[in-house]
């Protein structure tokens, strides 16, 4: 006999289940330090995230603010590290994708306790300005913190961001500001003094005004105020003198202006004083007869020179008009030399003295004047006469042209 056909009806594999996810912090709370405004810093939270099969994490969020993108690959069990930037409980999200299908996704979160641990220090700060104004003056003040503060003030002024900016103050008298600085750990203070003083003032003095060429000249610094610094200036060049005892020594060739300079915490001065050199008159008189009245033949000239005896020394660079003269019945054959510093001729002139000649003279610092007569005629018998060994030539500050 034959049997009947069976019919096998296929039964579908069961559906694998949904996919799910846990997660947990390990440990559930962390202690980290915190910032100035209370905030963990750098501070990470290992969480455990768990699937029910291979999967992979594919972001973690904070209050759906994506964190972290892709960090693990396919696995069951996963460990992240996630950063944490609050104090208290953190809730981070996770999201999950199946690792053969992707668009099967699953989320689950967990949250870390983080406690803060206060700096151990209190906030530093500072107060910058000036040490010492002048009356009227401004005193710029900044407040600056050693780091990052919540907020900042300076007592009279007012709240103060550290590093903002300047503030201009006008203390009548010395003041003492006063700034604070707060964090989470307390508030930190400094405070800045700003003496209010007059500026210094000076005057000079010199021991002799005016002089003579090659005459010295000791001036003086008369100060007032607080002084930590005194300098006489020449020209550009400034002279260091003693606070106690300001002065110096100077020997000008011509008139000059010395400016004095006073330096104390609440500023500079000047003072000036011009020192007068005048122009001397120099007359090299010469006696060629028996009545010794020093007016036979002379010469006269007027500049900066510097005599001594009968030495005739210039004090500077110069050019001057000398002028001869005779009253003698007598006459001279004269001359005349100028030296320069070397011992160098470096101008000669000869003549009679009836001739009363004008002569220009050139000079540099240093050059010397001689001079030399030959009495010719009833006077001869006297001999030539040397400027720096006769007895009858006679230097003085004047010129004997009329007589005694």
């Amino acid at each position: 006999s034959c049997m009947a056909p069976v019919t096998v009806n296929a039964i579908a594999p069961p559906a694998p289940p949904a996919l799910t996810c846990s997660a947990f912090s390990q440990p559930s709370t962390i202690v980290v330090p915190v910032n100035a405004y209370g905030q963990p810093t750098g501070a990470s939270a290992n969480f455990q995230v768990q699937a029910n099969r291979l999967a992979n994490v594919t972001s973690v969020l904070k209050g759906g603010v994506p964190l972290i993108s892709n960090p693990t690959s396919a696995s069951v069990t996963h460990n992240i590290g996630v950063p944490v930037d609050d104090v208290g409980p953190n809730l981070i999200e996770f999201k999950i994708a199946d690792a053969v299908d992707a668009t099967k996704t699953a989320t689950c979160s967990g949250y870390v306790w983080v406690y803060g641990v206060l700096p151990a220090t209190l906030p530093t700060c500072t107060i910058t300005g000036p040490d010492f104004i002048s009356p009227g003056m401004a005193a710029s003040l900044q407040l600056s913190a050693g780091g990052p503060v919540q907020t900042g003030s300076i007592e009279g002024i007012g709240t103060l961001l550290p590093g903002s900016g300047i503030v201009a103050m006008f203390p009548p008298d010395t003041t003492t500001y006063v700034g604070h600085v707060t964090t989470v750990a307390g508030t930190g203070t400094c405070t800045k003094t700003v003496q209010v003083m007059p500026a210094p003032t000076c005057s000079l003095m010199a021991s002799a005004n005016p002089i003579k060429p090659g005459q010295s000249v000791t001036l003086r610094v008369n100060p007032t105020g607080v002084i930590s610094a005194i300098e006489i200036k020449r020209g550009g060049i400034a002279t260091p003198v003693s606070v106690t005892n300001p002065v110096a020594t100077f020997t000008p060739q011509r008139t000059e202006t010395f400016v004095g300079k006073v330096t104390g915490p609440a500023g500079s001065a000047y003072c000036r004083l011009a020192v007068t050199v005048d122009p001397v008159t120099v007359g090299v008189n010469f006696e060629d007869w028996s009545d010794w009245d020093l007016n036979d033949a002379n010469l006269c000239m007027s500049g900066y020179f510097k005599t001594s005896g009968s030495t005739i020394l210039s004090t500077e660079h110069q050019t001057v008009r000398a002028g001869i003269t005779k009253r003698s019945a007598c006459d001279e054959n004269m001359s005349v030399q100028v030296y320069n510093a070397s011992g160098a001729i470096t101008q000669s002139f000869a003549f009679r003295a009836s001739e009363q000649p004008v002569l220009d003279l050139v000079f540099e610092p240093g050059s010397r004047l001689d001079m030399h007569w030959s009495p010719v005629g009833s006077c001869s018998g006297i001999g030539p006469q040397e400027l720096t060994s006769s007895p009858r030539v006679q230097v003085n500050n004047f010129c004997r042209t009329t007589g005694r």
